[in-house]
């Protein structure tokens, strides 16, 4: 009989996410179950719980894991970049890049289950710390419009935008091979509808003349 493999403790937790990330790239969240990983991994059913409160505890850990990795790629992203656009554009190849290469982080990340968690299992900051290099590049992309007061509604634009582009690729609703664009190509288009349009509605707004009287 093969010796059963030992993790010693700071090894397990390590190992359980390693094969939950497996269970939700090919699986999703709902396959999760920690008595199975457990036996996957050769440890006790109960082993896990002395590293995670329940399945919701471990789902809170990778959403909090993936929002960090994330962070990360879009704080780097386009950083050397003096142009708002073209940081919007670089961090939006990150945003999809991340979900394509990491697909299990991105679907527990995202998924409505993460609404259902416990208040105290949430990390709120690591996903703010993700959403806040996004905020403070629109910002930016705003004032350059010379409409900072938009920066929220030019945010959550660009969001749904990449986001939604991401979320197509991943699940093969959209394929690059098809359309004959790369993916990068693919999200700076998307980008550069978006910001024509908003350069374009600028236009269209009337400049009022200072009164004289």
């Amino acid at each position: 009989m093969a010796k059963q493999k030992k993790y010693h403790h700071g090894d397990l937790r390590a190992a359980l996410v390693e094969r939950a990330l497996q269970t939700l790239a090919t699986s999703g969240v709902y396959a999760l179950n920690l008595r199975t990983l457990s036996r996957e991994i050769g440890v006790s059913e109960a082993a896990p719980y002395h590293h995670f409160e329940g399945k919701d505890g471990l789902v809170a850990a990778l959403a909090a894991r993936g929002f960090c990795a994330l962070a990360d790629r879009l704080g780097a992203a386009g950083a050397e970049l003096d142009d708002p656009f073209d940081q919007m554009k670089a961090q939006g190849r990150a945003y999809v890049a991340f979900a394509l290469e990491e697909p299990g982080y991105f679907r527990v990340m995202f998924g409505a289950h993460i609404m259902d968690l416990p208040d105290h299992l949430r990390d709120r900051e690591a996903g703010g710390a993700a959403y806040g290099h996004h905020a403070r590049c629109c910002a930016r992309v705003a004032a350059s419009l010379g409409v900072p007061e938009s920066a929220g509604s030019i945010e959550r634009t660009a969001w749904a935008v990449v986001h939604g582009t991401a979320t197509l690729l991943l699940e093969r609703e959209v394929r690059p091979e098809e359309s004959g664009a790369t993916v990068d190509e693919m999200v700076e288009d998307a980008l550069n509808v978006l910001v024509a349009g908003l350069a374009s509605e600028l236009a269209m707004v009337p400049v009022i003349a200072p009164s004289r009287g």
